[in-house]
């Protein structure tokens, strides 16, 4: 979570590896930065970056042209914001020839900037980072509540996170056996969730996307009269997959340049992963495996079923309880992203999200039905989060 010494580049709300270009920015592996190229402080490639020895004994030099890439540069978003092109382009061309990569908007580099302070100050001072969290989550439900017009007040609720020493315990007195073993499953896999039973939302990572699905978990929770924890089983497949579909188009509000994963990513994850012969947890990469290979199935089973060859909408079958949830989030995930977009054409109104938001449980299989059904004549954002441009 530290700025990069060289270079102080930025991916969605993450940090890069020293030297590369972060993955949200769209360009391909073959387009790294090499690791001996050496960044200025600027952020900008060095001259010397650019010029290739021909050998030890000969020191001839031959230049090359310098390509420079200025990445999230506050002045680039704000003109396109002025265009009204801040959603649809990432990256511009200078008249110079150089080039301008936005990959995240001004805030989510200020907020990364910010927590990363707050927790070197709460380290240094031996204290926790919960109420920081709380206040962001507070500042996301107002934000939250401004677009979708929500004017009820969301009170009396308590912020999670890993380093909260109560929440188990809180959960063990009011959850069955079979809910708690659900919210473990989800800490487990770094999820964010309601736990209507505790009024509480547990964050599970302190980034600005997981604070951001965890402000419309809980604003979801309260205007939903949402108060059941789910169970860790099948027949809860579709309430997991609509809740992820809600809380990932949430984040998108706050942060719209976050991309889902694709069909194309979960392929070609399933491909490397599977050239993967030995791991430090074998178990966990099988079920990431397991998990990509359910979501594709079940969005053959989606077109199957939208296109009339199938009457009733299939369920796969997992040999572990584990690959629900996983499969729910990327599912989750990849509609929720496609929702937004979606929402940003103008095809879709805020206050009709505002409905399935507020719909019962029960009937949140069917607001995922009507959901996909509404966006899938439209064709996707991007055919992979890493090859947009």
């Amino acid at each position: 979570g530290n700025l990069l010494e060289s270079g102080n580049l930025l991916e969605s709300g993450n940090l890069l590896e020293s030297g590369n270009l972060s993955e949200s920015g769209n360009l391909s592996e073959s387009s790294n930065l090499s690791e001996s190229s050496n960044l200025s402080e600027s952020g900008n490639l060095s001259e010397s970056s650019n010029l290739a020895e021909t050998g030890d004994d000969n020191k001839e030099v031959l230049a090359k042209p310098i390509i420079r890439v200025f990445q999230n540069i506050e002045e680039i978003y704000f003109d396109l914001l002025d265009q009204g092109k801040e959603f649809e382009v990432d990256i511009i061309k200078f008249d110079s020839g150089d080039f301008g990569l936005v990959s995240v908007p001004p805030w989510v580099k200020w907020y990364t900037l910010l927590t990363h302070y707050e927790m070197q100050m709460d380290k240094d001072l031996d204290l926790e980072s919960e109420l920081s969290v709380t206040d962001e989550v507070n500042r996301f439900i107002s934000i939250l509540k401004q677009d979708l017009k929500v004017e009820l007040s969301i009170d009396n609720h308590t912020v999670y996170t890993p380093s909260s020493q109560d929440f188990f315990v809180k959960i063990g007195e009011v959850l069955t056996e079979k809910q708690k073993k659900w919210v473990h499953m989800s800490v487990k896999l770094g999820l964010s969730f309601y736990v209507p039973e505790i009024s509480g939302v547990f964050i599970s990572k302190t980034s600005l996307n997981h604070t951001a699905e965890g402000a419309l978990a809980l604003l979801h929770g309260q205007i939903s009269k949402y108060n059941k924890t789910p169970i860790l089983a099948r027949s809860e497949f579709y309430q997991y997959v609509w809740l992820q579909v809600l809380y990932y188009f949430g984040s998108k509000l706050i942060n719209p340049k976050r991309k889902a994963d694709t069909l194309s990513d979960l392929s070609r994850q399933i491909t490397e992963s599977k050239r993967k012969k030995f791991s430090n947890d074998a178990q966990s990469l099988d079920n990431q495996i397991k998990a990509s290979q359910f979501v594709i199935s079940q969005k053959i089973n989606e077109a199957l079923f939208l296109s009339g060859i199938e009457n009733k909408m299939h369920t796969g079958l997992a040999d572990n309880p584990e690959i629900y949830l996983l499969s729910s989030a990327l599912l989750g995930a990849m509609v929720g992203d496609k929702l937004y977009f979606v929402y940003r054409k103008g095809k879709i109104k805020l206050d009709k999200i505002f409905e399935y938001m507020v719909s019962p449980s029960s009937d949140w299989g069917k607001s995922y039905l009507e959901v996909i059904k509404l966006i899938e004549p439209y064709r996707d954002p991007f055919l992979s989060k890493k090859l947009k441009i």
